[in-house]
């Protein structure tokens, strides 16, 4: 009950963060801009009979915003191919988290979506240099595989070094945590940043070796500046081009603040 009145409270501060951003998510990028969106392929928990994948909501809140605004998206996944959905995010689930979010469930449920997730690029196999930024995508499953894949180190490297936008919300957020720049410093160092908090995964369930690390942990660790707000309330950071996100009720927020990013790349590169 409590991670579902969370829930209901992170909702409402999440819509108090999007009014905010408003007045800077009107600069909508260009018609021409392309982000690329990874997603786990981790379907269960490695030390427990239990599933995972990625969180629908955030994937499908900040795709729904960003094709809004006129942004193109693409799937990727570190394997390629079908990516699976957490049954507890699924709406379709009625002993789920997410029963009522109709947002997500009309996503899930359109065919042409539902292809796309079933066919997901090798992230190998894509041209970084077609897109203006890169969205890691969050739910338990990444951080069984984000973390010390060079795949997911190399692109989120070439991307942030390339003056395009990375973003990560929630565990997706174990993508930035092994990142080395050229130069050999962590990505993360002296950046601030969120991700899933201790908090968070004790009410969740996820502590006690469950999962292979603490984003929270990680990222102290590689010497950021990590800030959290309560559990499961609306929390974005913004550090240039760094976004990242807290959890799903940030999911809005995020995709508000990954825009008002892929606007301000675009300006400097004009």
């Amino acid at each position: 009950m409590l991670f579902r009145a969370s829930y209901v409270r992170g909702f409402a501060a999440t819509c108090l963060l999007t009014l905010a951003a408003c007045a800077h998510a009107a600069e909508a990028p260009g018609s021409d801009t392309e982000v690329l969106v990874v997603i786990t392929n981790t379907a269960r928990y490695a030390t427990q009979d239990r599933p995972t994948g990625f969180w629908a909501a955030e994937v499908a809140l900040p795709v729904l915003a960003l094709r809004k605004a006129g942004v193109k998206v693409t799937y990727a996944s570190p394997r390629g191919g079908a990516v699976p959905v957490d049954p507890m995010s699924d709406p379709h689930n009625p002993a789920g988290r997410a029963k009522d979010d109709a947002r997500t469930l009309a996503f899930l449920d359109d065919p042409e979506e539902a292809a796309r997730l079933a066919a997901t690029a090798p992230l190998a196999s894509v041209d970084l240099t077609a897109y203006d930024g890169i969205f890691f995508a969050g739910g338990s499953g990444a951080s069984f595989d984000f973390p010390g894949d060079p795949e997911v180190q190399k692109a989120a490297r070439v991307m942030f070094e390339g003056g395009k936008v990375v973003a990560a919300i929630c565990h997706g957020t174990a993508a930035l945590v092994d990142v080395q720049l050229t130069s050999g410093a962590p990505l993360l160092r002296g950046k601030r940043a969120t991700g899933f908090s201790n908090a968070e995964e004790k009410i969740a369930g996820n502590l006690d070796g469950a999962l292979p690390l603490s984003i929270e942990d990680e990222m102290n660790a590689r010497g950021a500046t990590y800030s959290a707000a309560a559990p499961f309330q609306a929390h974005v950071v913004r550090d240039g081009n760094l976004v990242t996100a807290q959890q799903p009720q940030s999911a809005t927020a995020f995709a508000a603040a990954v825009l008002a990013a892929l606007h301000d790349g675009e300006a400097a590169r004009s």
